[in-house]
């Protein structure tokens, strides 16, 4: 059958392989993108992930360094341009040549073994090419790393968000997310060979992480990045009080209450729990301030730190984090707790077995290298917290405002934050809808109370906890009576009021309550 005859494209130039093996190498691939009826542009833009541009397609068709990495192109060429029943044959063609470079190579390392005085200078000059090209390969892989991560956190924001919606998400969707965690895999798989020094057999590269850092030959030495990082950690967040606030405001952020009346970790599908992980990253980098390095999120004093976040405390390493340090984050908001530590990610620290994306899990040893920062109490959301029988009956009424005021009359006692109300009401104003349940409330003798400073001296005498800005505390009081005088209690004009206990019979508040709060006295008495 005669051949397709070739596409326009540019011109075709002098081949310029090493050998004649090379130039029959470089027309035999030619020879499949003519048969195709492509141009070689069109073969670029069809290859899966491509680690190369067109120019240097175009360069290997000439044979140009053919003799070191024909095998890769003709695996590319051949998927594109031939038809898979046709390329054993032309494996076998190819077979004689491709041994032949390996010969060549040989030859060439065993002909440098003793290299002359004038070779000096070529050789340092050589060197400091290969330097350079390092660099702006390590640069040109981070910056379209970070493009592709932006991408990859676009799209499953998208899905996250089409899911509270209620809608299906798109297989288009899906296929793009699972095409661009493909493009972030081949980047780190080149990267790593970016890393790898030359000599490396093949096989060696593409199983072994890359090493991106310098360990300590003895691991007793002293870690001082890791010394490093540990100390601006507890500068920066001592106690946890803030790494707690973010994970529970990137919590609700992707709970989204508000619209789905949702309120705990275990109500999250898939998707959202890894858009969880991917924003938790962002908003610590954020809230600390920190700018990212080359290829790790979080960067503490200069040194590149890698974030990993587990509900379980089974933490997933990538790749690109083996030999760095970094940060172990959990949160189980079911016991409303979080933690968090240090770890240089050794290499002996992690599992035999990796998952389909290369990460490796802590084994015991890593675990047990593992710097304790911090325990913190998660900032809670009350209706975590409440009965399946109060959640029921809370979520029953029918309008916003009844649901509030439910939700007022179950959890007294405990500090309520806006997020809660605008979960029950399922509306923006849900805080203001607490405010509004202030008079009903006031008819069942209960008071709900905030953080204004006549609040917040009422808060003191009936021993409840003190507030923060945007939240409320609802309780049932009653009027004192003899024998109850030791109680807790506080002065509403010339009455005193006590925490009801639950035999006692509803009492109606005097409402508006604020201007009867007596500024300063809590209604102890002598």
């Amino acid at each position: 059958m005669a051949a397709a005859p070739r596409r326009a494209g540019r011109p075709r130039r002098e081949l310029k392989g090493v050998s004649a093996e090379a130039n029959q190498l470089a027309e035999l691939l030619l020879e499949q993108i003519d048969a195709a009826g492509l141009s070689v542009e069109a073969v670029h833009e069809r290859m899966r992930s491509p680690a190369f541009s067109v120019a240097t397609l175009y360069r290997r068709l000439r044979g140009e360094l053919l003799h070191v990495d024909g095998q890769l192109y003709l695996d590319a060429v051949l998927e594109v341009c031939t038809p898979e029943e046709q390329r054993e044959a032309v494996r076998e063609r190819a077979e004689p040549l491709l041994g032949t470079f390996a010969g060549q190579r040989d030859t060439a390392a065993e002909e440098n073994d003793e290299p002359s005085d004038s070779a000096d200078g070529l050789a340092s000059e050589l060197a400091a090419a290969r330097a350079e090209i390092k660099t702006l390969q390590q640069e040109l892989l981070r910056v379209e790393r970070e493009r592709l991560r932006d991408e990859r956190e676009r799209l499953l924001a998208s899905a996250a968000d089409t899911e509270k919606t209620g809608q299906v998400v798109s297989a288009q969707a899906m296929r793009a997310i699972a095409q661009l965690g493909e493009e972030v895999r081949e980047l780190r798989r080149a990267l790593g060979s970016a890393n790898t020094a030359p000599g490396t057999p093949a096989a060696a590269r593409e199983t072994a992480p890359p090493v991106l850092h310098q360990i300590p030959e003895n691991p007793a030495e002293t870690d001082t990045e890791l010394e490093t990082v540990h100390e601006a950690w507890r500068r920066m967040d001592p106690d946890g009080t803030r790494t707690a606030s973010v994970l529970r405001r990137t919590l609700d952020t992707v709970l989204d209450g508000e619209r789905t009346g949702r309120y705990q970790w275990s109500q999250l599908s898939k998707v959202e729990k890894t858009y969880f992980v991917s924003r938790v990253e962002r908003e610590l980098s954020h809230e600390f301030d920190q700018v990212g390095g080359q290829l790790m999120p979080f960067a503490l004093d200069g040194v590149e730190v890698g974030i990993r976040y587990s509900s379980t405390g089974s933490w997933s390493i990538p790749r690109e984090a083996v030999s760095k340090p970094c940060l172990l984050v959990r949160m189980d908001d079911s016991r409303a707790q979080c933690s968090a530590g240090l770890v240089r990610v050794r290499p002996e620290f992690l599992s035999e077995s990796a998952n389909r994306d290369g990460k490796r899990t802590l084994n015991r040893a890593g675990l047990a290298a593992v710097r304790h920062l911090f325990q913190q109490e998660l900032p809670s959301n009350v209706l975590s917290g409440l009965s399946e029988e109060d959640r029921a009956a809370i979520f029953s009424r029918t309008s916003g405002q009844q649901r509030v005021e439910e939700l007022l009359r179950r959890a007294q006692g405990v500090a309520i934050g806006r997020t809660a109300f605008v979960t029950v009401a399922k509306q923006a104003e849900g805080l203001k809808r607490a405010r509004d349940a202030r008079r009903s409330l006031a008819g069942q003798g209960i008071i709900v109370l905030g953080a204004v400073h006549d609040h917040a001296k009422a808060l003191k005498g009936l021993g409840l906890p003190s507030l923060r800005k945007g939240e409320l505390v609802s309780l049932r009081l009653v009027r004192g009576r003899p024998g109850r005088g030791g109680a807790p209690g506080i002065m509403l004009g010339a009455d005193r009021w006590v925490p009801a206990r639950p035999d006692d019979p509803v009492q109606e508040l005097p409402y508006p309550y604020e201007r009867l709060i007596s500024p300063g006295a809590t209604g102890q008495r002598r």
